[in-house]
């Protein structure tokens, strides 16, 4: 027997949303800003981490140009998040299905209040 479901919870980045490819974007061009040299493992440490645990990994990377490389990145990702966010596949179907069978379900994500609502 399958078991009921009464509801669901998504996480908005990376699992409705494409916003990987965003801030993925948004790192890149904030290296070439800052002439950095292209370094996409510094990225992936990133992916998926609270921004607490994410800057000790940053300055490991940077230095000293941390808190400038944050703020172009931030820059970046602002100017990239002005366009249509990709929804990943799949989502409008399960969504539909969940609808059309009164499942409720809701969206949670960790990403800062403001940036979630844009």
């Amino acid at each position: 027997m399958m078991p009921v479901i009464k509801a669901v919870v998504f996480d908005m980045d990376g699992l409705l949303l494409d916003t990987e490819q965003i801030y993925f974007k948004g790192y890149r061009n904030a290296r070439k800003t800052m002439d950095l040299p292209p370094r996409d493992d510094g990225f992936v440490e990133l992916i998926g981490l609270p921004e607490d645990k994410g800057k000790p990994l940053l300055r490991a990377h940077l230095g000293t140009a941390t808190h400038a490389f944050v703020a172009e990145w931030d820059r970046q990702i602002q100017r990239l998040m002005t366009g249509v966010i990709p929804v990943k596949p799949g989502v409008r179907d399960v969504v539909e299905r969940l609808q059309t069978r009164g499942v409720p379900y809701s969206i949670a994500t960790s990403t800062r209040t403001q940036k979630a609502y844009h």
